[in-house]
C-alpha cells in the first residue's frame, strides 16, 4: 500500500520523530516501544523502524498527517495551548477522481455535520462554512498526488475570553473600592484576587477554544485521510 503521506523526500526531526510514534501508539492504543530515535529520516524509514516495534506501518502514516509541520510555538500559543486559527496541508497518494473527490466532500460533512457549502469533481474540491467556526476546506490535483488544504478559524470565539475579561475588571475595581470604603478589607488584597480569577477565567476559555480548533482540525485530516484510503485500490 502507497504512503499516505506521499513527500518522500521530506527529513523528519527527532522531535517530529518522537511525535509521530507517540501519535501512532496512542492510535494503536498501545505503548510506544520505539527506543531508536534518530534525525533526518524519511517517512518510510520511520514506517521500518516503527514495524520493528511492532506498529502498524499504516498507523505511521496516520499519524504523520496530524503532526504540523511549522516552526517553535510562541509564548502565546504555548500559554493558550495553541492556536485560535489553524491551516494545515497534506499530500495524499493517487490523482482526484470524480470519485475520490466526493468522498472527500462527503467525509467532510459527516465530520463536521454542520450546514456548509461545497462542491466536488475531478478539478477540486471547495467546501466552506460562514458560521462558527469558520472552516475551509479544498482539494486539488497534482499528477498522481491529491493536495488537501484545511483552515479552521476559532477567533470570533475570543469574544467571550474578552467579555469575562471586561466584566471581571469592572467587578473587581468595583469590589475594591468597596472595600476601601468599609475599612473591613484590604482593597489591595480584593484587587489582586479579583484579576487573578479573572486572569484564570480568561485563560481557561482561550485554552478550550485552542483545544477545539486543534481537535477540529485533526478530526477532519483523519476523515479525510481515510476516506482517500478507502477510495485508493490496495
Amino acid at each position: 500500500m502507497t504512503d499516505a503521506l506521499s513527500d518522500a523526500s521530506k527529513r523528519y526531526t527527532e522531535r517530529e520523530f518522537s511525535l509521530i510514534l507517540s501519535r501512532a501508539a496512542e492510535l494503536a492504543g498501545s505503548p510506544n516501544a520505539v527506543s531508536r530515535i534518530e534525525d533526518g529520516l524519511t517517512l518510510n524509514e520511520i514506517k521500518a523502524i516503527a514495524a520493528e516495534a511492532g506498529l502498524d506501518p499504516d498507523l505511521i502514516a496516520r499519524a504523520a498527517r496530524l503532526i504540523p509541520v511549522e516552526d517553535p510555538p510562541s509564548v502565546l500559543r504555548r500559554v493558550t495551548g495553541g492556536a485560535f486559527r489553524v491551516r494545515r496541508a497534506f499530500d495524499l497518494p493517487g490523482e482526484l477522481t470524480n470519485d475520490r473527490a466526493q468522498q472527500i466532500l462527503n467525509s467532510v460533512r459527516r465530520t463536521m455535520q454542520t450546514h456548509g457549502v461545497g462542491d466536488a469533481s475531478s478539478a477540486g474540491v471547495s467546501w466552506s462554512t460562514s458560521g462558527a467556526p469558520e472552516i475551509f476546506v479544498s482539494a486539488h490535483g497534482e499528477g498522481a498526488e491529491t493536495r488537501v488544504e484545511i483552515t479552521v478559524n476559532r477567533r470570533a470565539a475570543l469574544v467571550l475570553p474578552f467579555m469575562i475579561g471586561g466584566v471581571g475588571v469592572v467587578a473587581t475595581l468595583n469590589a475594591a473600592v468597596a472595600a476601601g470604603d468599609s475599612g473591613f478589607i484590604n482593597p489591595y488584597l480584593v484587587l489582586a484576587s479579583g484579576a487573578a480569577i479573572t486572569a484564570g477565567l480568561a485563560w481557561s476559555a482561550m485554552r478550550r477554544i485552542a483545544g477545539r480548533t486543534r481537535a477540529t482540525i485533526e478530526r477532519l485530516i483523519e476523515a479525510i485521510g481515510e476516506a482517500a484510503d478507502r477510495d485508493r485500490p490496495s
